[in-house]
């Protein structure tokens, strides 16, 4: 894993993983790491002897805002979401547990699993079933949805006038 000054990665140690932060490099291609939540000086080890992934940041835009060019990356998005398993197959790795999950998708490409956590968090949009009144006679299915893109609250508010 390469690493650089400044990146948020997680430790596997003990088989529980721990957040921490690069602090410095060395000329023996050794790393300074300072441990997210504890005060003392950060300790220098060899990343080749440890197990070892990134932590993805990802920042929220406001409203009309567009993402910054050079922050976007089409290819690699594209490769990072063909590689994104079946809810099925993932859902059988979530029975086995939060790590299990995150192992495999991780296994699979690091930028997934935070991907996701991106989208489920940040996702404002849901289904709603259409009433009775609100469906089409000429779609032919009584299973009929709408997708609302705002939050519930602001949807009644609005629906109330």
């Amino acid at each position: 894993v390469a690493l650089a000054v400044g990146d948020r990665i997680q430790i596997k140690k003990d088989s529980a993983w721990h957040q921490a932060v690069v602090q410095d490099q060395n000329s023996l291609g050794e790393v300074k790491l300072k441990y997210v939540g504890y005060s003392a000086d950060g300790n220098w080890v060899d990343p080749n002897e440890l197990e070892i992934r990134h932590v993805a940041e990802f920042q929220s835009l406001e409203a009309g805002q567009e993402c910054p060019t050079e922050l976007q990356n089409l290819a690699e998005l594209q490769s990072v979401c063909q590689k994104i398993p079946s809810v099925a197959e993932m859902q059988g790795w979530a029975r086995l547990g939060k790590s299990t999950l995150r192992e495999n998708l991780d296994a699979l490409d690091e930028l997934i699993y935070p991907l996701l956590m991106w989208l489920l968090t940040t996702n404002r949009a849901h289904l709603r079933p259409l009433t009775d009144a609100e469906k089409f006679p000429t779609v032919g299915t009584e299973h009929q949805f709408v997708l609302m893109s705002g939050p519930v609250e602001k949807e009644t508010e609005f629906q109330n006038l």
